[in-house]
């Protein structure tokens, strides 16, 4: 599985989790292992634009299966 691919599953999966705590834990765990240079500023604006819409309650909300079945889609491609 490449980097992008990857990082297309983590994003669907955060997406679907409803607990704050969960998240707080991920986003800490981004800001003391991931160095600012491993992201870019296309995909860092696009988290914000993600985290902002969760904020707001809106967005989508995935099922874990309907997650998976994304994630297998995309690494067929």
């Amino acid at each position: 599985m490449d980097i992008a691919a990857i990082k297309l599953e983590l994003v669907q999966r955060m997406l679907a989790v409803r607990d704050t705590a969960i998240l707080d834990r991920v986003r800490e765990v981004i800001d003391t292992e991931v160095e600012d240079s491993d992201i870019s500023e296309e995909e860092l604006a696009e988290l914000e634009s993600l985290r902002a819409e969760r904020l707001r309650g809106e967005g989508s909300s995935y099922t874990w299966e309907e997650v998976q079945r994304m994630a297998r889609e995309m690494i067929k491609k």
